[in-house]
C-alpha cells in the first residue's frame, strides 16, 4: 500500500478524521490496529493474537 494511504487509513481508524474533513463525519469508536502481529487462537467471543511490542511506533513497517 503507498505509505500516503496507509497514513491516512489508519489516522481515520483511530478516529482522527475524515475524507470530508467534518469532525462529525469521523468515527466515533476508534479501531485497534495491531501490525506485525500474529493470530493465534479464535474461540467464541475472542481473536488471541501474538503483538510484536519491541518496535517503538507499530505504525511503520518492520525493520524502521
Amino acid at each position: 500500500m503507498v505509505h500516503a494511504n496507509r497514513a491516512m487509513l489508519l489516522w481515520m481508524m483511530m478516529g482522527m478524521g475524515s475524507p470530508s474533513g467534518k469532525k462529525e463525519d469521523a468515527i466515533k469508536t476508534p479501531i485497534k490496529a495491531y501490525t506485525s502481529s500474529e493470530v493465534v487462537k479464535f474461540d467464541e467471543e475472542r481473536v488471541y493474537i501474538k503483538a510484536n511490542r519491541k518496535r517503538k511506533d507499530p505504525y511503520t513497517r518492520g525493520g524502521l
